[in-house]
C-alpha cells in the first residue's frame, strides 16, 4: 500500500489490476499528535471499485477497455494452431477475394472489481510530540470478466458461404474461433484462464512516525515518516486479470503537515509528501509488441524502477460543541513512470512495460465525523472515541481509476 491509501488500484496496457498506484484518499491530513503515553486504535472499512478508469489522455474509459480492438484477417489466421490450418484458412480467403488486412470483428471485454479493505490501524503518543503507528490491511477483491466477440458482416458472410458448400461443420468452427478470441489467445500465450475470482489477501504493512516540531496557538507543524513493508500479494503474473494487494517492494514516505487555527471551531490542513519506491527485482513477462503486454514471454529477473509519487492536499475542519465535525479536502497527486530493465530480451521490449505508466489524479473528500471527546473532557462521557465517514471521488486524472471511495472508520482512545 503506498501512503495516503488504503488501497490502490489501476489498469495497465495488459488489463492486470495492481495495487499500490495512487488513488483518491481516504484519510484527512492533520498535524496533531497522541499526547505521551495514549493509545489509539482505529479501524477502517474502505470500499471502492474499479469499473472505470482516465486512460492516457484523460478520457474516462472502462477497465476491460485494453480488450476492446479490432480485429483482422490476419490475426485470425494467426490465432490457428498449426502452420498447416493456417495456410488452409488464408487460401480460403483469398480465394474469395478478402482483404486479409481487412477488419473482420471486434474483441469485447467487462472488468468490473470490488475491493473491500479491512485496515486496523494502531498508534502510540512515545512522547509529547513524537507518535508512532502500524497499519495492516485485509484486502477482499471480487472480480468478474466478460469477453466476447462481435463478428463484421464479412465473417457473417464466410460463415453463409461455407454453409451454402455444405460445409456446415466449418461455419460452426469459425463461429466458435471467433468468439472465444480473447479466451483462446491469452491460453496459447501460458495464462490461466479468464475467470470470475473472489479472495482474500493480507496488504503492505505500513509503519508510521510522526514528529510534532511547533503547536502554538494558532498553528502547528509536523513532520512524518512512513516505511512500507512488500508483505501484500502481488498480482499474478500469470492472470490478465488480477488484483494485487501490494506490488513487492519496499516504500520510504516523508512528509510535512501543517494546521492552521483559524477560529476556535476552524482549522486549515496542508500537507506535502514524497514517496520513494524502491527499485528491486521481480519476475514479469515482457512484451512482444509496443500495444500490448499480453505476451508468453516470462523475465524472472526484471530489474524494476517504480515512480515515486508526490502528494499535496488542503483542507479544513469545522467542529461542533455537540462534538460533530464536517471535513473537506482536495489533493493532487502524481506518480513518475516506471522503468523497467532487462538481459532476456531486447531492451525496447522493456521500454514498452513503462509506458502509460505515469499517473496524474485530483481528487476530493467530504467527511463527517462524531468525536466523544469534549464530552470526555467535561466528564459527561465515559469513552473517549471516534466514528468518521468519508466520501472520496475523482475530478480529473490520467491512468487511474475514477471511481468513488467510501470509508467508513471507528476510533476509541486508551
Amino acid at each position: 500500500m503506498k501512503k495516503h491509501t488504503i488501497l490502490g488500484m489501476v489498469l495497465l496496457a495488459s488489463t492486470s489490476v495492481m495495487a499500490g498506484s495512487i488513488s483518491v484518499p481516504v484519510a484527512y491530513d492533520n498535524a496533531k499528535v497522541l499526547p505521551k503515553g495514549v493509545r489509539n486504535l482505529r479501524y477502517n472499512n474502505v470500499m471502492a471499485e474499479a469499473n472505470t478508469k482516465y486512460d492516457e489522455f484523460g478520457n474516462s474509459v472502462g477497465v476491460g477497455d485494453a480488450f476492446n480492438v479490432d480485429v483482422s484477417y490476419n490475426k485470425l489466421i494467426d490465432g490457428k494452431d498449426t502452420a498447416l490450418e493456417k495456410g488452409i484458412l488464408q487460401g480460403y480467403l483469398q480465394r474469395h477475394g478478402k482483404d486479409l488486412n481487412a477488419v473482420a470483428g471486434e474483441t469485447t471485454g467487462v472488468v468490473n472489481v470490488e475491493v473491500d479493505a479491512q485496515v486496523p490501524v494502531f498508534a502510540m503518543g512515545l512522547t509529547r510530540k513524537w507518535t508512532a503507528a502500524i497499519v495492516v490491511p485485509i484486502v477482499e477483491s471480487k472480480t468478474n470478466v466478460d469477453t466476447g466477440f462481435l463478428a463484421g458482416s464479412e465473417i457473417q458472410s464466410i460463415a453463409n458461404q461455407l454453409i451454402s458448400e455444405g460445409k456446415g461443420f466449418k461455419a460452426e468452427e469459425v463461429q466458435q474461433k471467433t468468439n472465444n478470441a480473447i479466451i483462446d489467445s491469452v491460453a496459447k500465450k501460458g495464462y490461466k484462464p479468464l475467470a470470475d475470482e473472489q479472495k482474500d489477501m493480507l496488504g503492505d504493512i505500513r509503519i508510521v512516525n510522526k514528529l510534532q516540531l511547533k503547536n502554538e496557538k494558532d498553528y502547528a507543524i509536523s513532520l512524518t515518516n512512513s516505511l512500507v513493508l512488500p508483505t501484500g500479494e502481488e498480482a499474478d503474473i500469470d492472470k490478465v486479470v488480477d488484483v494485487g494487494a501490494g506490488d513487492g517492494q519496499f516504500d520510504v514516505e516523508a512528509g510535512i503537515n501543517v494546521d492552521f487555527n483559524m477560529t476556535s471551531r476552524v482549522t486549515v490542513s496542508a500537507r506535502a509528501s514524497y514517496t520513494w519506491q524502491i527499485a528491486d527485482t521481480t519476475a514479469k513477462r515482457v512484451p512482444e509488441k509496443a500495444d500490448s503486454t499480453v505476451t508468453p514471454d516470462v523475465d524472472y529477473q526484471v530489474k524494476r524502477d517504480l515512480g515515486d509519487i508526490i502528494y499535496t492536499s488542503i483542507g479544513a475542519g469545522y467542529l461542533m460543541d455537540s462534538g460533530i465535525q464536517l471535513r473537506g479536502q482536495y489533493s493532487f497527486q502524481y506518480k513518475e513512470g516506471d522503468v523497467y530493465t532487462g538481459d532476456k530480451y531486447e531492451s525496447y521490449r522493456y521500454d514498452w512495460m513503462g509506458q502509460k505508466t505515469s499517473q496524474r489524479l485530483h481528487a476530493a473528500q467530504l467527511g463527517i465525523g462524531y468525536s466523544t471527546i469534549p464530552a470526555f473532557k467535561r466528564k459527561e462521557f465515559a469513552v473517549p472515541l471516534e466514528l468518521n465517514l468519508s466520501l472520496g471521488t475523482p475530478i480529473s486524472g490520467k491512468n487511474v481509476t475514477n471511481d468513488t471511495t467510501i470509508a467508513a472508520e471507528v476510533a476509541v482512545f486508551f
